[in-house]
């Protein structure tokens, strides 16, 4: 991708930025076979050398379940040798109410066992580790190295009853203290965490549908078989009583407050009040109904005659929710952003491919609207509303900036007849290109695939205009929650 080292500077700075989770409950079900227990006789032998295996893993068991415990709440009954043992753990999982399972062959195991935790998993997520105990294979092995390692040929063994069961998993592969090993696990965990936490997630639907813009429309239905989400439908009066009840002084103390933050650039008083009370209104709405997601019909003829003007500014208690905010009505595509968002532990942007640059190989993506300011980069100021100062009653007032630089994925949520997909692409949102300097908050963003192909796959695939703009590392996140909850997922 271009851009050099300093431009992407702001990532690791951006990952502090990140919302800690709840650890998810996973059942480890880590696995031996009885053989080297009843022929082998690690357990109790008196054979001196299989006595040192038998100690030896015990002292892998703990470190694979430390490993596990760095990002799950751990359920783990005991190592799993038997059918009978494999109940047990089957039984402890179901009691203790895991989120998920994590598969375990320590060393050779044998399928019987597997088969009675794949069935006791029942629609539990799944997760198949590849363990190996050694990042480096001795110059010699013995016999007790061969057999801490023999998980290699009991994963393999056991593909033939998992792919005959239909068991579907994510897949970990590596040493306890390999890197890779403990991304995936952090990126299981969050999806995990995600997928779980929509479950009565409050979505506020406020003003009518946008009629001009059919992709849109809401399936409440469908939100609330896939996602376990509420839709709360608010009229745009309720949004206009909720402004207008907003104590002129925190009116007053929120324009203070967005001068010092921000330059005013053209924006009168009595305009940038009214901005301020409409998104007061917002946040008045988020708080009362507790909204994890707002979308807004901001186009409605009512909304503007009663407020004067469209809230489309930001403030401090929706960041500290990570409220997800979407505008034009487009709720599918604002629970896209939510989800984005809480899978990264960051803001992400919503938007819309304004046009493309062919010479460029790049696209110009933003929007009208309410964003959190964490997605701008340097230079945000607050202008008029570039689309309706001529026809509201006041001039409005919205953040215009250009969203910051770094290695980016353009995410689609799309709600079609056979249920939702996802559907996404890369680019680098590149520094210091300003296509609107008094326009929309945008960002000039260097496509990784040609524009031709992208374009026609997306127009096949059928979706809406509108994106979540994500910075940082989203694609495992994103497929293993696409995974969780029944969800095409598409990468271009």
């Amino acid at each position: 991708m271009a851009g050099d080292a300093q431009e992407r500077g702001f990532m690791a700075e951006d990952a502090k930025m990140g919302n800690p989770i709840v650890k998810p409950r996973i059942g480890a079900g880590l696995m031996v076979s009885g053989w080297f227990i009843d022929t082998v006789g690690i357990d109790g032998s008196t054979n001196e050398e299989y006595a040192a295996l038998g100690e030896q893993l015990d002292r892998d068991v703990e470190t694979i379940v430390r490993a596990l415990e760095a990002h799950f709440d751990v359920v783990f009954p005991g190592l799993v040798t038997s059918v009978g043992e494999a109940q047990a753990a089957v039984d402890a999982f179901r009691g203790e109410d895991v989120d998920a399972v994590v598969i375990v062959h320590v060393m050779w195991s044998d399928d019987d066992p597997l088969i009675r935790l794949i069935s006791g998993a029942g629609s539990r997520p799944a997760m198949l580790w590849h363990y190996n105990p050694f990042r480096k294979l001795p110059e010699s092995m013995t016999m007790n190295d061969l057999f801490r390692s023999s998980g290699s040929v009991g994963i393999l063994q056991g593909s033939a009853p998992m792919k005959k069961m239909g068991f579907g998993f994510e897949f970990c592969f590596g040493a306890p203290e390999d890197e890779g090993v403990h991304k995936k696990f952090e990126d299981f965990a969050r999806a995990l965490s995600v997928r779980k936490g929509m479950r009565g997630c409050r979505i506020g639907q406020i003003g009518p549908r946008c009629e001009g813009m059919t992709g849109t429309y809401t399936d409440e239905a469908r939100l609330l078989e896939t996602f376990g989400a509420e839709v709360v439908q608010i009229p745009v009066s309720r949004l206009a009583e909720e402004a207008g009840a907003v104590p002129q002084g925190r009116v007053d103390r929120f324009v203070d407050g967005l001068k010092e933050r921000y330059a005013v650039d053209g924006v009168d008083d009595a305009s940038l009040h009214a901005a301020a009370r409409a998104t007061l209104g917002v946040e008045k709405l988020v708080l009362d109904e507790d909204l994890a997601i707002v979308s807004i019909q901001d186009l409605d003829e009512e909304m503007h005659e009663l407020l004067k003007t469209r809230p489309c500014l930001w403030t401090d208690a929706l960041s500290e929710r990570g409220t997800a905010v979407s505008m034009e009505r487009d709720t599918v595509s604002g629970v896209g952003v939510y989800i984005c968002s809480e899978l990264l532990g960051s803001p992400c942007m919503y938007g819309e491919i304004f046009t493309c640059d062919l010479g460029g190989n790049a696209i110009v993506f933003g929007h009208a609207g309410m964003h959190d300011p964490r997605v701008a980069g340097d230079g945000a100021r607050i202008i008029k509303d570039m689309e309706y100062y001529q026809s509201d009653a006041t001039a409005g007032a919205w953040q215009k900036f250009c969203a910051k630089p770094g290695d980016v994925t353009l995410v689609s949520l799309f709600c079609g007849e056979g249920g939702y997909r996802a559907v996404s692409f890369k680019g680098y949102a590149v520094p210091g290109v300003d296509k609107m300097p008094y326009g929309f908050p945008h960002a000039y963003i260097r496509c990784e695939k040609p524009l031709d192909y992208l374009y026609e796959s997306l127009v096949r695939s059928g979706l809406t205009q509108h994106f979540s703009l994500c910075w940082g590392d989203i694609d495992e996140r994103l497929r293993m929650f696409c995974g969780l909850a029944n969800i095409e997922y598409v990468e271009l």
